[in-house]
């Protein structure tokens, strides 16, 4: 194997020899500028990077900082190159993360002993840590096979158990993947599920099989079960998260389970999940002391214990999940997992933990595409390889949906979009749900635009003809942006963009249509989120009777009141009023939820401190803030927004949001 270097130099002459001297035993790299350099690290990774200190753009620490707050690109070794041989530059070299640094002039044989070496480390570190990554996985191997061992045991003490665990555990792991959690908690949940009741490894058969109805003092020996799993769990150390949801999976939402009586969100999340997966197994199962439950029974069950015994939106889940697939019990073997000195057991635990893995890193949990992170890897993969074309696609209006109709009925339809997405493209293009209601599509090798508008208009017909059938889809439609990708590209962020701004093209031109990115959309400064439409929604409800009860009482109360008492201040004293709705859009696709709020709490302080004590303001939605201007006409709007904006700008340090912003008047 040939190991891949990049050289980043802004010096020609030092570029040259570097490529003389390497590129006889490595696949060798160059380029001029940090920048550049950031921009090729986004589209592959060499094995080791050879880094200027000293470049106009970007000097060589500002890049090794980047590459170091990089999730992808932090390990990748980078040798220092300088002329400085000063000790406090060496020490800044280690400091900022070089592995070493080679002075200028560089000499021939030095430089290549120390590439050398530094290539044979990183293989040996590489080496090392799968070793200890194998030697884990078999300690946990043989932790698990040890534990399960008595797991079943305690199972197989009553005919009526056997199997109870491992159908706990695939419930639980039903539950945990339409509720979208990570891989490294679906682990943790699928283990603290199987080993739920090894504590009953301490209670008597005689409580653990009586027929009929317990005494006060059996029942307290049965609440010692979750302490006693815990506490033999606790001291080892692949367990310890495990024994926490171990010792709470019989706490109810209400604060009257045990051991500890704590309630609602203090109760850990894959407790919660475990305790309702272990009701519906005993539900669904014969025990001792009554029959299996029916299919009306159960449901019936788990509505009465809804903020009781179980979490609310975790018997939502369950029910749905229960409606889509029917029982569940089609997921199980029916039989208890069985450790043996093979180790097989474990092996299906690991198996079926590489599947997850594997489902979670490539598919939406609620749509079936693939998900954001897999189809930017994907695409990025494919442009090296041929041309194509990218197509960003939003759902207008779908916040109506969820508003209106509720979350359920909001991601019904977003399901409803993706089959409709797949029913419309080849089965190697590429459909993902990058976002709440945002979709892209990658077809490969067409770059013919008479092909890809028969692919837009196709979708937007199929999507059209699904409205008529449809109510929830009635006040929605599809804006698209499509951008060209190929080897040229920079990188996924650069075709996103320039789709981005087509789209934004389309939905302040009416929506519904689709537009295909050209540089007359480079400099489009988008005024409008959508805003005018939902103000002039707003109003609407506002002045409807019929919105005083229902869904919008709670989310538009404080702001309906607030414009009830402004508007008979109106009405006496013949002013105006305005309506200015600011909108929290994300220019970069890297933010989170966490960098969303704080980007909201700036806002909202700038609008504080730029408002007039007369004027009214209040949070309209998780992205969106409203004010309420007395007496303004549009061009004190257009001066109160820019400097909001301009303070915002200021403000917020990250620069992954802009400001947007609408107004509507109302008159006396």
């Amino acid at each position: 194997m040939r190991y891949t270097i990049m050289v980043i130099d802004d010096d020609k002459s030092n570029l040259t020899a570097a490529k003389i001297l390497l590129e006889g035993q490595y696949e060798v790299s160059l380029v001029n500028s940090g920048i550049r350099a950031l921009k090729l690290l986004e589209k592959y990774k060499p094995d080791l990077i050879l880094l200027d200190l000293k470049m106009p753009d970007m000097d060589g620490f500002e890049v090794i900082d980047i590459m170091k707050s990089n999730e992808r690109l932090k390990d990748i070794p980078v040798i220092i190159l300088t002329a400085d041989k000063s000790d406090e530059t060496e020490r800044e070299c280690f400091i900022h993360g070089a592995v070493d640094y080679i002075g200028k002039p560089f000499k021939a044989a030095v430089m290549l002993a120390r590439v050398h070496r530094t290539l044979e480390l990183e293989n040996l570190r590489n080496d090392l840590a799968c070793q200890v990554e194998k030697k884990t996985k078999e300690l946990e191997a043989v932790v698990l096979q040890s534990v399960m061992a008595i797991a079943n045991t305690v199972d197989s003490r009553s005919e009526f158990k056997r199997g109870h665990s491992a159908r706990v555990a695939e419930y639980s792991l039903l539950i945990g993947r339409k509720m979208g959690l990570r891989s490294r908690e679906l682990k943790q949940l699928y283990q603290a599920a199987l080993l739920h009741d090894i504590g009953k490894i301490g209670i008597p058969d005689s409580i653990l099989n009586k027929p009929g109805r317990l005494s006060a003092g059996e029942m307290d020996v049965i609440r010692r079960h979750p302490n006693i799993g815990a506490d033999i769990l606790k001291d080892i150390q692949s367990m310890k998260d495990v024994s926490i949801s171990v010792r709470f999976h019989h706490e109810r939402f209400d604060g009257e389970g045990y051991p500890s009586g704590i309630s609602g969100d203090d109760i850990p999340v894959l407790a919660r999940i475990i305790c309702i997966a272990d009701a519906y197994e005993a539900m669904t199962h014969d025990r001792v002391y009554r029959g299996q439950l029916s299919d009306h029974r159960t449901q019936t069950e788990l509505e009465q214990e809804k903020g009781g015994q179980f979490d609310p939106k975790l018997v939502d889940i369950l029910i749905e999940l229960i409606a889509e697939h029917g029982s569940l019990r089609q997921f199980t073997s029916g039989r208890e997992v069985e450790p043996d000195s093979n180790g097989n057991l474990v092996q299906r635990i690991l198996e079926k933990q590489s599947e997850t893995d594997r489902n979670e890193a490539a598919l939406d949990w609620l749509t079936g595409l693939y998900n954001r992170s897999f189809s930017e890897r994907e695409i990025i993969r494919r442009i090296r390889k041929e041309d194509g074309a990218f197509f960003l696609i939003d759902l207008d209006n779908f916040k109506m949906v969820n508003d209106f109709y509720g979350h359920a009925a909001g991601d019904a339809v977003l399901k409803r979009v993706a089959v409709i997405l797949k029913s419309c493209i080849r089965e190697d293009d590429l459909a993902s749900r990058v976002g709440g209601d945002e979709f892209t599509i990658f077809i490969s090798g067409v770059t013919d635009r008479d092909r890809i508008v028969k692919y837009a208009e196709h979708i937007l017909e199929e999507f059209n003809k699904e409205k008529k059938a449809e109510a929830l889809l009635a006040e929605c439609s599809l804006s698209i942006g499509i951008s060209f990708a190929s080897k040229d590209s920079d990188g996924y962020l650069d075709i996103y963009k320039k789709a981005d701004r087509a789209l934004y093209y389309v939905k302040q031109n009416g929506k519904n249509g689709f537009e295909f990115y050209n540089e007359k959309h480079q400099d489009l400064l988008k005024k409008s989120s959508d805003g005018i439409a939902e103000l002039q929604r707003f109003m609407r409800l506002l002045e409807n009777e019929k919105t005083k009860k229902g869904v919008y009482e709670v989310g538009y109360r404080e702001i309906s009141r607030t414009l009830k008492l402004v508007s008979r201040f109106v009405e006496r004293n013949d002013q105006n009023l305005q309506l200015v709705l600011f909108t929290l859009v994300a220019v970069s696709t890297n933010v989170d939820l966490e960098q969303q709020q704080e980007a909201m709490s700036v806002l909202e302080e700038v609008i504080y401190q730029s408002l007039r004590k007369v004027d009214i303001s209040t949070r309209y939605s998780s992205s969106q803030h409203m004010v309420v201007l007395v007496d303004a006409d549009e061009q004190g709007i257009e001066i109160v927004a820019k400097r909001i904006k301009d303070e915002f700008k200021k403000n917020n340090h990250t620069g992954n949001f802009e400001i947007l912003y609408d107004f509507l008047g109302i008159g006396a």
